[in-house]
């Protein structure tokens, strides 16, 4: 009985601590691509770069989020907007399936190669394309929900061609 109630005071300062400590998204640090239309929140103690120009892998732009200091492996969270349709049929090779990303259709990948745990999603807004993520080295994975929450915050502006009247 000792011992039980030892554990339940240490998972509750656990639990607790864990919640004061992360707080999760905050609007305040929503970074949006100044051309592109689109936005996410980074951590608090993240660091955006916007990328404005075309990639060799097919993606027209992009915003990547790393920690400002950070020691061994870091991790990253991006939205990338694609050039043009991915392939889907590339996609199910590399072991993307059909899923949900906001509660819409959506291509969904978990994979683990070497160190990082890697959660992707493709997914459409308008006639637009992206693919966002998250890369976790080690036990950061263990915090892949709450670190996936941050994915969870973007939102794309709809193009003057694609807004609704009224």
């Amino acid at each position: 009985m000792r011992i039980a109630t030892i554990v339940a005071v240490v998972v509750i300062l656990i639990v607790a601590i864990r919640t004061l400590i992360f707080t999760g998204p905050e609007e305040k640090y929503r970074v949006a691509h100044p051309k592109a239309g689109y936005s996410l929140i980074r951590p608090s103690d993240w660091e955006a770069t916007i990328v404005d120009r075309s990639d060799s892998t097919g993606f027209r732009d992009a915003i990547l989020l790393f920690p400002k200091s950070w020691i061994g492996q870091q991790p990253s969270i991006w939205v990338k907007r694609y050039g043009g349709t991915p392939d889907f049929e590339n996609l199910k090779s590399i072991g993307f399936s059909e899923g949900t990303f906001q509660g819409q259709p959506a291509w969904v990948s978990l994979q683990t190669p070497k160190i990082h745990l890697l959660r992707t999603v493709v997914f459409q807004r308008g006639d637009a394309w992206f693919n966002a993520g998250t890369a976790l080295p080690g036990l950061e994975g263990a915090k892949l929900g709450d670190w996936w929450r941050y994915v969870e915050t973007i939102k794309v502006q709809a193009s003057p061609a694609t807004k609704s009247s009224g």
